[in-house]
């Protein structure tokens, strides 16, 4: 117990098993968007169909972005995922340029650092690594 109250019952979770093409997943295979991208934008608009108070959509799968604008333009409703909890877990620790200190951090040079799945791994990790 930490002192909070639990509103699990405030979230609504469902699961993209069904969804026709969405079982590559589970085989650790690639995800053909053209046979996915329908069944999860049918998830999506059924989900709030049958939630109509619902607020806000979170797709937790690290396969789902892609998906992210289309549902967002369909329901009219935020979906974060991967990209933009990322984006936002990084906003928290960077200098906003509107405020605050000038020169904190250095500019982005505009050019990608080259690095490689797993790079970050140590040999126990890389005999692990999946995709």
């Amino acid at each position: 117990e930490v002192g909070m109250e639990n509103f699990a019952d405030r979230f609504i979770v469902v699961g993209c098993e069904t969804v026709s093409g969405f079982e590559t997943v589970a085989d650790g295979q690639k995800v053909d968007p053209s046979i996915v991208g329908p069944g999860i934008m049918a998830k999506a608009l059924q989900v709030v169909e049958d939630h109509p108070d619902l607020r806000a959509i979170v797709f937790e799968c690290t396969e789902l972005p892609l998906y992210s604008n289309a549902v967002r333009a369909a329901t009219g409703l935020p979906v974060f995922d991967a990209v933009t909890c990322a984006d936002l877990l990084m906003a928290g620790f960077m200098c906003n340029p509107r405020f605050g200190f000038k020169e904190l951090q250095e500019s982005w040079t505009g050019k990608q650092a080259d690095c490689k799945l797993g790079d970050n791994l140590r040999n126990a990790g890389h005999a692990k690594l999946v995709n």
